[in-house]
């Protein structure tokens, strides 16, 4: 067995010479196994080796006795040793279920024991039989092909020289070198799953294959060698699309269907990723539900779903994820106040980042534009003049266009961004919309150049999509 494991971690450049590998130790057969097999392999692939346990607190002095014979052993070998433990009554506040928080812990303790010791590898004792109970546990699931390749040789700092091996081969060789490993009691209920699968499910599979555990080793090497191949092609894929944090629909839609899913989950975890590396898990059914949609709104702009408390919205073909409020949740409403006689009153409106400013004048009307109009006082017999965000079912007749135009379509039509569209500000009389600030006026209650008196207002400020907004001075 020492000679398959030391070829085994030779052959697949598992541990380089002159590197320190910190090997995961429970105090169970198979990390015991696992150290000594590193113990003794370790002049002939010439690396350095220290032994790290985490206690759980989950088993009380039976825990303690495991981190004791991991320390005695460690100490018999001559090896350095790393221990740590996790906090009181974890259970209590870390979320996830218990085994997934433990899980969570316990990585973690390595990788700082790792950086401790200075390793640049963790040895972890994951052998045949748990792959095979990862490719079922992950087939019950109905995982994908990244779930049914089971458990991976190495990610990032972790490997697991144990995979080739099973379980009795690991018993057997423990017990010819003479020595005993501590037996965890919780593994001999089925109350988790994997419990189940391990006691249950394999012994009923492998009386219809009794080689299949090492069948279910070799069809995750076979799935993970493709899902790794098609990782690749998604990654040059999402270089090739991706501008800027966008990622264009059409070319996505017209991606083969697998790479069609793994750009989009790509796009979305790397936008997500988290200071700590974590990403959203983004399931089939979720992959399937966004695709669907965008098939069926390719080129229309709005919100296609959400993500991780994300909005992920198509922006004139482009996807974009925005972690934005909805606009009902930056809404903005404001009284434009009533200059008196000749003076110039100023209503700021930060949600908009700029100023309106209002003034009455006579004579004669100058032309509208985007920034600034001129209104005829009829425009102020709708009703209380404000500044607001956009509601649904605003309508207004835009100046320079024919009939009438719903506020939403004319952003549409206009191109304007999706998470920029509750940041406009309309003026507004009663009900009726009198200007899309930054875009149009209602032409229908614009001073003509034979009104007498009429009421000058000017946006200072931010210039949305469209730029040339003045800037009060």
């Amino acid at each position: 067995m020492l000679e398959h494991f030391t070829q085994f971690i030779r052959e697949n450049r598992l541990v380089e010479p002159g590197q320190r590998v910190l090997a995961a130790v429970s105090g169970g057969v198979d990390s015991v196994c696992l150290l000594i097999l590193l113990a003794r392999a370790r002049p002939a692939l010439s690396f350095e080796l220290a032994v790290a346990h985490f206690d759980h607190r989950l088993r009380g002095e039976e825990s303690r006795a495991d981190a004791a014979f991991v320390a005695g052993l460690a100490g018999r070998l001559g090896l350095p040793l790393v221990s740590g433990e996790a906090p009181q009554k974890w259970w209590c506040y870390e979320s996830g279920s218990k085994m997934e928080a433990a899980r969570r812990l316990r990585y973690a303790f390595l990788e700082r024991a790792a950086g401790q010791v200075a390793a640049q590898r963790v040895a972890l004792g994951h052998h045949a039989d748990d792959q095979a109970e990862t490719v079922v546990f992950h087939l019950l699931r109905g995982s994908g092909p990244a779930g049914l390749a089971g458990i991976p040789l190495e990610r990032g700092l972790f490997i697991r020289p144990l995979l080739p091996f099973q379980r009795s081969e690991i018993e057997s060789f423990v017990k010819a070198a003479g020595e005993g490993w501590r037996h965890d009691r919780s593994n001999d209920a089925d109350d988790y799953t994997r419990n189940r699968i391990r006691h249950q499910v394999i012994p009923l599979l492998a009386s219809f294959n009794p080689r299949f555990v090492a069948a279910a080793g070799r069809a995750a090497a076979l799935l993970r060698a493709d899902t790794e191949y098609l990782a690749a092609l998604a990654a040059r894929e999402y270089q090739d699309l991706v501008k800027e944090g966008r990622l264009p629909v059409k070319p996505l839609l017209q991606l083969p269907l697998a790479l069609r899913r793994r750009v989009l989950r790509l796009f979305i975890g790397k936008a997500l990723v988290t200071p700590a590396g974590d990403r959203p898990n983004v399931g089939f059914a979720k992959t399937a539900e966004i695709l669907t949609l965008l098939e069926r709104t390719e080129n229309k702009t709005g919100q296609i779903s959400q993500v991780a408390g994300c909005n992920l919205v198509n922006e004139n073909g482009w996807l974009v994820l925005s972690r934005e409020q909805p606009e009902a949740a930056n809404a903005f409403c404001y009284p434009v106040p009533a200059p008196a006689g000749e003076d110039v009153v100023s209503l700021m409106v930060p949600e908009a980042g700029g100023t309106l400013e209002v003034k009455c004048l006579r004579g004669e009307a100058g032309p509208s534009g985007p920034y600034q109009i001129f209104l005829a006082v009829a425009g102020l017999n709708q009703g209380p003049l404000v500044v607001r965000s956009r509601r649904p079912g605003d309508r207004f007749w835009p100046a320079g266009m024919t009939g009438s135009k719903k506020v939403k379509d004319f952003f549409i039509d206009a191109k304007v961004v999706w998470r920029l569209r509750g940041q406009i500000p309309l003026l507004v009389a009663g009900e009726t919309v009198l200007w899309v600030v930054g875009y149009r006026p209602d032409r229908r209650y614009l001073a003509g150049p034979n009104s007498q008196d009429f009421i000058a207002l000017t946006w200072y400020g931010k210039g949305f999509d469209n730029p040339g907004a003045p800037v009060l001075e």
